[in-house]
């Protein structure tokens, strides 16, 4: 009896030695146990408790709206059986949590052991801190393991936002001018993004028309465009894509702002909402492109807004007073394959309508031309082409204080023979270059009737290159042509590149490099630069962004008519 003694004092004595404090959680529901008669005549217990937190987000925190577990393994090491063990689960601060606060091992034999699992579980009202959960442990002749003390971190809810970003669009039955009109069939492509903190659980989207006359198709092409997609979890930063066919008919009668709404959902019901798509009929709208967001995991996540469109075709500024003696011309050539049929896709400008277009629109709000001065024309053709030149160069003969703007974007082409540069018509090829607009004739032209000032912009090359592929793209000829001297005149010209280089685009800003810097630098300073500075912004940013994205050489150049060698530096966009 005296040795027994001896080693239950031991026991304890080990036990009392082994209590520590681990960073932990869990709880337990009570229970009824059920005494069972002891018996250690072979020998004693000796139990050890392992314990673990597990929970399912991977931060090793108790999250706010989480369920975890706090896991139990009690192992004997003993000589004896354990008898009626259990463990208990208690907390001095219990609010916003629930958690089993008991759980019954029974009998372990030696070299076995037991697994208990305490549910934990916490509202959506939990905030930053910590808890400390007390693990307490039984056995029927008190060979209990050591107490536990574990403490876990709690992070409050963290909200997801789902938030409708904008759209694009893409003729399939139409122009392909970028503009939702009448009786076309157009793919809507819808950007989503989780702007919130939070993950968004079993996120859908839902586009609603709310007119009869504005059609959904379901199918074209071999896909599908239903109006519903679900979209599963979305981290946060996390954007989705969806893509619906729409068709006005010509019976719709409301408004030019089309009634069509993005619905957004998740699990809670109370994270998303319902938004107006932007789609307006008659207006130019974003092309889709191909687009990415990028999230780093810190303790708040940082999110990179999304897009489907360049940041210059957002708030354009207001420049300065109007000018009223301002004209502009501006072309953009983008689809060469409608009047060309030996071309490919290939050929065709990408961006040059929406460079034209955004070019427009910060003519009339940033440099103040009245719109009833500006022509646009995209796709032109050789003829069209020429009678709105002819138009722009007879507004100097009736105001002797007009300042012309000429700006165009598309594919330039060279003489193979006398080495001149040519704007090239979407129905001129390059087989009949001189067919085209001549660059040395175009000077002429505009500097004609003695206008005060004549500013031309060229976001092309004129080498046989071009954006994706040129004109005459089975002949790997590079020509360099020559540049005259401009001696009528007060002209200044800008070009995208000088000699035999390529004129690039920048896809994820779809414009032109160019004419994404150009429009960049208007926009930053609202059109209060001179050209001198607008020259050397230029051939700082171009050739950087080219090489960033083709490993290509791309120097934009200026110039200039003998009459304003000594001053063109000094010229204003704004007056």
């Amino acid at each position: 009896m005296k040795q027994f003694s001896i080693l239950v004092a031991l026991v304890f004595a080990f036990a009392a030695l082994s209590a520590q404090e681990r960073n932990i959680s869990g709880s337990s529901n009570a229970l009824q146990v059920n005494i069972t008669k002891a018996n250690y005549d072979s020998g004693i217990p000796m139990l050890q408790a392992n314990v673990s937190f597990k929970e399912p987000s991977g931060n090793n925190l108790l999250d706010a709206d989480e369920r975890a577990e706090i896991i139990v393994t009690l192992t004997n090491n003993g000589s004896g059986n354990g008898y009626d063990v259990k463990a208990v689960l208690s907390t001095a601060n219990a609010q916003y949590i629930s958690f089993d606060s008991e759980k019954l091992a029974g009998e372990i034999k030696p070299g076995a052991s037991s697994t208990l699992r305490f549910a934990v579980s916490a509202t959506d009202a939990l905030q930053n801190g910590e808890r400390t959960f007390n693990l307490k442990f039984a056995e029927f002749g008190g060979f209990m393991p050591a107490p536990v003390n574990l403490t876990v971190g709690t992070q409050q809810f963290l909200y997801p936002q789902l938030t409708y970003i904008e759209a694009g669009i893409e003729e399939l039955q139409g122009n392909n001018n970028n503009i939702i009109e009448n009786s076309e069939l157009v793919k809507a492509t819808f950007l989503i993004q989780n702007k919130g903190q939070g993950v968004a659980e079993n996120a859908n989207f839902e586009c609603v028309i709310n007119d009869a006359n504005i059609l959904s198709v379901k199918s074209f092409g071999g896909n599908t465009y239903p109006l519903t997609a679900a979209f599963g979890n979305m981290n946060p930063g996390d954007t989705k894509r969806v893509s619906v066919l729409l068709s006005v008919t010509w019976n719709y009668s409301g408004t030019a702002n089309l009634p069509v709404s993005v619905k957004l959902s998740e699990k809670r019901g109370k994270f998303g909402g319902t938004f107006p798509a932007g789609l307006e009929l008659n207006k130019q709208a974003l092309a889709v492109k191909d687009m990415k967001v990028d999230g780093n995991y810190t303790d708040k996540v940082e999110i990179t807004d999304a897009s489907l469109g360049s940041e210059t075709d957002k708030n354009i500024p207001s420049g300065g007073k109007g000018n009223p003696n301002a004209y502009a011309l501006i072309i953009g050539n983008e689809d060469y394959t409608k009047y060309q049929s030996s071309l490919t896709s290939e050929s065709n400008v990408d961006f040059a309508r929406r460079d034209a277009q955004v070019f427009k629109d910060y003519c009339v709000k940033t440099l103040g031309i009245p719109e009833s001065n500006i022509t646009i024309q995209t796709d032109a053709l050789g003829a069209v082409m020429k009678r709105d030149i002819a138009w722009l160069c007879n507004k100097a003969e009736y105001n002797p204080e007009a300042e012309l703007f000429f700006y165009y974007s598309g594919h330039g082409f060279p003489d193979q023979t006398s080495k001149e540069g040519y704007i090239m018509p979407v129905d001129i090829s390059g087989a009949n270059v001189t067919d085209g607009i001549k660059l040395s004739g175009l000077y002429q032209q505009l500097t004609s009737k003695n206008p005060k000032q004549v500013t031309v912009l060229l976001d092309a090359c004129f080498s046989g290159g071009g954006r994706e592929q040129g004109l005459l793209a089975a002949k790997a000829v590079k020509v360099k042509i020559k540049q005259g001297i401009i001696n009528q005149g007060n002209l200044v010209v800008f070009s995208a590149s000088s000699g035999d280089q390529e004129s690039l685009f920048y896809k994820d800003k779809q414009h032109g490099i160019f004419t994404y810097f150009l429009l960049k630098k208007l926009q930053e300073t609202k059109g209060n630069i001179t050209y001198g500075e607008l020259a050397d912004y230029l051939k700082a940013q171009v050739p950087s962004k080219s090489d960033d994205l083709y490993r290509k050489t791309q120097t934009p150049e200026v110039n200039v008519s003998n009459g304003a060698v000594e001053s063109w530096r000094n010229y204003k966009f704004v007056k």
